[in-house]
């Protein structure tokens, strides 16, 4: 009990040292020190330790997140764009994959729903008749008009009144808002690589969504991949919705 009240003395020195001024350097030293002669589950089974761990996670994702959305080019959604961003970094910091790979969804699905629910859908009717602009480049990618080139298939289903109406799947719309946003004008790598985002990031987002499914074959492979190298996949995802913003913001300026 005595060596524990001289070992609480110590510690009151070394923090009135530390916080006199010039001395702050000595708080970096003592965060080193705890970095490498302890571990996560020292943190996890500290309330304190754990308690500050999250609030500074939070205040870090805070300030990430302001800067990931500043000057965004749809200023209505920015508020829910940084909550789900924060959502997604807490979830990272304790490897919440599944959680994780849900906010980071949610962020791109409010994104695309709103500028194909605003912009593209009321006119569609004329976008559906121009060509796509990087197909035009040679003989082995003829000209296509948008309609065809996102709904190769003709997706469509039959309304009450016999008529046809388009199925704007979460997919399509992504298809269609990537094209606009992102691949017009400049060639089909992008508008590829952006579907091969989508569909993983939507597979990953299914499989931490709907905990109770048994994932389809194609979602099996996402998540394999995600569990075999979390570090890699994460950053990938969080770098490709970067990217996208990015080219949003862009065609705004």
């Amino acid at each position: 009990m005595e060596q524990n009240e001289q070992l609480k003395g110590l510690i009151n020195f070394v923090g009135e040292i530390a916080n006199q001024p010039g001395n702050e350097w000595l708080w970096d030293e003592l965060y080193l020190l705890l970095d490498s002669q302890s571990n996560f589950n020292i943190i996890d089974n500290h309330p304190k330790l754990k308690l500050i761990y999250e609030q500074n996670v939070l205040e870090v994702a805070k300030v990430n997140a302001e800067s990931f959305y500043l000057n965004f080019s749809i200023p209505e959604l920015s508020d829910q764009l940084k909550t789900d961003f924060i959502k997604m970094e807490q979830a990272r910091s304790v490897g919440d994959y599944r959680l994780f790979s849900v906010h980071c969804y949610q962020q791109l699905e409010l994104i695309v729903n709103h500028i194909h629910d605003n912009i593209i859908k009321p006119k569609w009717p004329i976008y559906k008749d121009k060509f796509t602009e990087f197909e035009n480049q040679s003989e082995k990618y003829p000209p296509r008009k948008l309609e065809k080139f996102i709904f190769p298939k003709k997706d469509t289903e039959s309304a009450e009144d016999n008529s046809t109406e388009i199925k704007w799947s979460a997919r399509k719309k992504f298809e269609i808002v990537n094209y606009l946003v992102v691949a017009m004008k400049k060639n089909s790598f992008l508008q590829t690589e952006g579907i091969r985002f989508f569909d993983e990031l939507y597979s990953l987002r299914n499989w931490g969504a709907h905990r109770g499914n048994n994932p389809k074959e194609y979602e099996k492979v996402h998540i394999e991949k995600l569990e075999l190298n979390p570090t890699f996949v994460v950053a990938k995802m969080i770098y490709k919705l970067s990217e996208f913003v990015e080219y949003l913001k862009k065609k705004n300026e």
